[in-house]
């Protein structure tokens, strides 16, 4: 799914590994990292405004707080991604510092990063001095365009109250409603129907 290839039928594996095991961050990231790539950056919603599709920022961010999630440098450096095109810049600078200093501690703690440990560790210190200079820095490619956040449905208003008999409405006489003059509020006249 990283490259783009096949990643209809990996969104569609990877969607039941997480149905079954949503706890697990490896698949949660997984999941997230799919939406990414398909430019499922925001949740989508249906129209009584529930989420019909979490996108890849709400997957990672929840991958990322699951205990395994928590020492795991890639899955913090796919969240920067996410939050770098969700436009959430300052989010995505401590996301990718943190991924930056699991990679430092994990060298320190195994004698040192694999190679492809090193390269990551580099591309993530360029990210991030990119983005604190200003720079676009240079996040993973989506395949489709990044969807947008949808503008919450309005809510319906609700219809006015009315009598369903005009005869039982209220009369509106200002008299009735100044507090100024209690005389105001004598028994109305009987019109010349006879009616009150």
């Amino acid at each position: 799914a990283d490259e783009g290839q096949g990643l209809e039928r990996a969104a569609r594996m990877t969607e039941i590994a997480y149905e079954q095991l949503p706890e697990e961050a490896a698949i949660a990231d997984s999941m997230g990292w799919v939406r990414y790539k398909q430019g499922v950056i925001f949740d989508e919603h249906d129209a009584e405004g529930g989420t019909s599709r979490e996108g890849a920022v709400t997957l990672l961010q929840r991958a990322a707080q699951l205990p395994e999630g928590q020492e795991d440098p890639t899955i913090r450096d796919h969240l920067a991604d996410a939050q770098w095109l969700a436009d959430r810049r300052d989010e995505a600078i401590r996301s990718w510092t943190v991924a930056r200093a699991l990679l430092e501690t994990l060298g320190q703690t195994s004698g040192g990063l694999s190679e492809e440990g090193e390269a990551q560790l580099a591309h993530i210190e360029q990210k991030i001095a990119d983005a604190e200079a200003g720079r676009e820095p240079n996040v993973a490619d989506t395949v489709s365009p990044v969807n947008r956040p949808e503008p919450a449905p309005a809510p319906t208003p609700e219809p006015p109250l009315e009598s369903a008999d005009p005869d039982d409405a209220p009369d509106a006489d200002p008299a009735d409603n100044n507090p100024e003059n209690p005389t105001d509020r004598a028994p109305r006249s009987v019109n010349q129907h006879g009616r009150s």
